[in-house]
């Protein structure tokens, strides 16, 4: 207890210019609730506050937003992705609600005993009278403070929790360990404080040169003092919270277990290429949110029975194998198979299928259907869902953005892209009878926020859905089985040749100066070639760069500059005998094109001169399979 009451002094402070009391607010509730943005050891932070003992909560966000939440948790192995919503504030992910949303469950015994027995209350209602809470507080005397008990959940797993009070008000926030030996959050008392155009970190005097006071000064403050700065604007208040619909300390156990139980497996034998580390976590968060969303519906429902699925554009099917491994009875359909597919058991029911959408398509027998990534089929999953029936719901975790017919056009050009559509997918949702419940995902993706309709509010007849779908003269238009290949090397064979030609006769030739051209930026090739070819172009992958780079044994592609390739790149190396099956089996293109030919003679280039020393290649011959 004597450690508690021990003054604390300043130990440093850092200019806050042009931040404001809002925007510390918000930033306080950010260091509060995300202390992993700072402290990779921690894992999750979960908040119960103490409403008996403090002062009235505003309810204005412009007055705080330290609208502590336990709904709202950071979880081991789902680092915050970039906010996909054009917001500068790329590490934070917090919320700007206007009605604090508390968590209706008790302050645990744990907390409970800590805290009284810390504190030397007989009960937490007291808590707020204390000595340690007068000396965290500061100078505030109580007005507009609020108590609250946070629990620390670490990153390593076995590790063990730890707690502290969190004491706040409009211009200081403080934290109190209730436990010695603290080893994820400094062992003592500190306090981050607001002092007109500085943010001051005032912390008792022996602990100023401990390695906790070090870390509060180089990293906890500077992230706080930019947060002050950065979201003192209205407008630069962050999203919504994340995980709103589920019960985020279960989703931290769960996920944890799922990673354990399959991230591993399948990031050491994934097929596909893809990065296996973002796919494979990204599927297993996704899981983890829909099993705890059906484990509360369940719950709400008294059902027991789980639910049915079906994964509307599967992909790699992993989302599904994880979903029937856990007991829901589903399947997937894509339009072609993937190579993974092969590696999963029989119980993870998969099929190639095209899906031809519309108001009168359904699905029979799911409870939900799902559409992860699902881009032209996103707006018909509600269509479809409230035709199936009156009991299906669906799941949207939208990407690219697409309405019935057609890529979608955007209409408000103040939002994103993204929160355009999204808005928009909230409206159709509604207009099929369903509520629009949106949440926001812990997955290492730009596009991260979902949309769940598991509520009507007005059943919709066959007719109201066909006169919503109505396509006009334009039928929907389903993605070829076979992806088209768009890597230049489809490009009619004349088109590709002449702008090769073109490009290398231009670098092979004379500035109007005289001097040699040394080299072409990209877009001065562009220039170079007509609009129709430029068209051709921007339909393939990577364009006019990828062009150039398929043709090696002609330009040398560095960044966005452009040169001839040079004698060192076509030389014949002797020291790699595994190439030699491959020398002189094609024409040098400069040899034959250009007006100055190869810059090697004949004997030293990979490439033949003339048809007289052109070899047919052999065959490759490939190892014989084990087992």
């Amino acid at each position: 207890m004597a450690a508690l009451k021990e003054p604390l002094i300043p130990l440093t402070s850092l200019s806050v210019k042009g931040g404001s009391k809002a925007g510390f607010s918000r930033a306080a509730e950010v260091f509060t609730r995300q202390t992993h943005v700072v402290n990779r050891r921690v894992a999750a932070a979960i908040i119960w506050p103490l409403l008996s003992a403090s002062a009235t909560i505003p309810e204005s966000a412009d007055a705080s937003t330290e609208d502590f939440s336990h709904h709202d948790i950071i979880t081991e192995g789902s680092p915050p992705a970039e906010n996909s919503d054009d917001s500068p504030h790329h590490d934070i992910d917090t919320t700007d609600d206007n009605s604090p949303h508390y968590d209706s469950d008790r302050l645990p015994a744990e907390a409970e005993r800590l805290l009284c027995l810390r504190l030397g209350v007989d009960c937490p209602s007291a808590a707020a009278g204390s000595a340690a809470v007068a000396c965290a507080g500061g100078d505030s005397g109580g007005a507009g403070r609020r108590l609250a008990v946070r629990k620390v959940v670490p990153r390593q797993t076995g590790a063990a929790a730890e707690w502290d009070l969190v004491v706040s008000d409009e211009t200081s926030v403080a934290f109190v360990p209730l436990q010695t030996g603290s080893r994820l959050t400094p062992p003592f008392t500190y306090r981050l404080e607001l002092q007109a155009d500085t943010l001051c970190l005032l912390a008792p005097a022996a602990a100023a040169d401990t390695p906790s006071a070090r870390w509060l000064v180089e990293h906890a403050l500077p992230k706080v003092a930019r947060w002050t700065v950065d979201m003192a604007a209205p407008a630069a208040a962050p999203a919504e919270p994340s995980l709103r619909l589920i019960d985020t300390e279960r989703y931290d156990q769960l996920y944890k277990q799922l990673k354990v139980k399959y991230a591993a497996e399948f990031v050491k034998i994934w097929p596909q290429h893809t990065d296996p580390a973002k796919f494979v976590h990204e599927d297993v968060a996704i899981a983890s949110y829909l099993l705890l969303l059906w484990e509360a519906d369940r719950r709400r429902l008294g059902r027991a029975s789980k639910q049915s699925f079906v994964d509307i554009g599967c992909g790699n099917g992993l989302l599904v194998h994880i979903l029937c491994s856990e007991g829901h009875p589903g399947y997937g359909i894509d339009i072609r198979s993937r190579g993974i597919w092969k590696l999963y058991p029989d119980t993870t029911k998969l099929q190639v299928g095209t899906v031809s959408p519309s108001a009168d398509t359904t699905y029979p027998g799911s409870d939900w259907l799902i559409g992860n990534h699902s881009d032209e089929l996103t707006p018909w999953i509600p269509v479809m869902a409230a035709a199936t029936g009156p009991e299906t719901c669906f799941f949207l975790l939208p990407c690219c953005p697409w309405d019935f017919y057609s890529k979608y056009q955007r209409a408000d050009t103040r939002l994103s892209q993204y929160e355009e559509y999204l808005q928009y997918v909230g409206r159709l949702s509604e207009r099929c009878g369903f509520v629009a419940e949106k949440d926001r995902l812990r997955i290492p993706s730009t596009r991260r926020r979902c949309v769940v309709g598991r509520r009507r509010t007005a059943s919709v007849t066959a007719d109201q859905l066909r006169e919503l779908t109505a396509a006009g003269s334009v039928p929907f238009q389903p993605r070829a089985a076979v992806p088209a290949v768009r890597n230049c090397t489809q490009l009619p064979g004349d088109t590709a040749a002449a702008a090769v030609r073109q490009v290398a006769l231009r670098l092979a030739g004379e500035d109007t100066d005289g001097a040699a051209v040394t080299g072409l930026s990209l877009p001065e090739v562009a220039a170079l070639l007509g609009s129709d070819t430029l068209r051709l172009l921007r339909q393939q992958c990577g364009g006019l760069k990828t062009l150039l780079k398929n043709h090696a044994s002609v330009f040398n592609v560095r960044g966005d500059r452009v040169t001839l390739q040079g004698a060192d790149w076509l030389r014949a190396d002797p020291s790699r005998p595994e190439l030699a099956a491959a020398l002189k089996t094609s024409l040098c293109w400069q040899h034959t094109n250009l007006p100055a030919g190869c810059p090697l003679p004949a004997d030293q280039c990979r490439y033949a001169h003339g048809q007289p020393e052109l070899r047919t290649r052999p065959p490759r011959s490939r190892p014989l399979a084990v087992g």
